[in-house]
C-alpha cells in the first residue's frame, strides 16, 4: 500500500509561499526552493507535492460541493459502486469528513435515550468512535452531473445498493440518512 498525502489547496498555496520566500532569502532558483520546502515537509521532491495536491482538489471539492456517501462496511460489500466508475472509494475523504462523523457519532442516542457523549469519558467516547469508523467506508462521486436533491442522491445510491447508505454529503451538506428517513413526512422505507 502507497503512502496517502493529502495537501490542501490552502497548504499547497502556504507551501509555495514558503518556496518565495525561500527563494528570496537565500537568493536560489525558483525549482530549488521548491524543492527544499517539498524536502522539508518529507516528501520526495516538488513533483510528488503537486500531485498530493492535484489528488486532494478532487477530496475537497467532494466534500465542499459535490457528493459523498458513507457505508456501513457489511453493506458495501454488496454494492456496486464502482462499476461504472461514477463513484471511488477514497481514503482521503476521512480527512474532510471525520469531525462531522464524529459529532454525529458522539450525540447518537443510546436505548435509554442518553447520548453516548454524556455517558462516556472523552477518551473511552474517542475510542469508540475509532473502533466505530473502522466499519464505515466513504465514496466520492467522481462526474459532474451531480443530483440536484437529496432524493436524487438517494435514488443514486438505491440504484447501486440494497441498503440504505449511512450518511450522504451533498453539496457541502452533511445528511444523517436515518435522522432524515425518520423526519415527519418522510417515509421510512427505503
Amino acid at each position: 500500500m502507497s503512502d496517502i498525502y493529502i495537501v490542501t489547496a490552502k497548504n499547497f498555496e502556504q507551501f509555495k509561499q514558503r518556496a518565495r520566500k525561500l527563494k528570496q532569502s537565500e537568493k536560489i532558483p525558483h525549482h530549488e526552493a521548491l524543492e527544499r520546502v517539498a524536502k522539508s515537509l518529507n516528501f520526495e521532491n516538488w513533483h510528488q507535492v503537486t500531485v498530493a495536491a492535484a489528488e486532494t482538489e478532487a477530496v475537497e471539492n467532494a466534500h465542499r460541493s459535490g457528493l459523498i456517501i458513507a457505508l456501513d462496511v457489511k453493506d458495501a460489500s454488496e454494492y456496486d459502486f464502482e462499476r461504472d466508475g461514477a463513484f471511488v472509494e477514497d481514503l482521503r475523504l476521512w480527512r474532510f469528513c471525520e469531525a462531522e462523523l464524529f459529532d454525529d457519532y458522539r450525540l447518537s442516542r443510546d436505548d435509554d435515550g442518553r447520548t453516548f457523549e454524556s455517558t462516556s469519558t472523552k477518551e473511552a467516547l474517542l475510542e469508540d468512535f475509532q473502533t466505530y469508523s473502522m466499519n464505515v467506508i466513504l465514496y466520492r462521486y467522481t462526474r459532474n452531473d451531480f443530483p440536484s436533491s437529496v432524493e436524487d442522491a438517494f435514488d443514486m445510491s438505491r440504484e447501486r445498493c440494497f441498503f440504505a447508505p449511512l450518511y450522504v454529503w451533498l453539496k457541502g451538506r452533511f445528511i444523517s440518512v436515518f435522522d432524515y428517513l425518520s423526519e415527519d413526512g418522510k417515509s421510512m422505507r427505503w
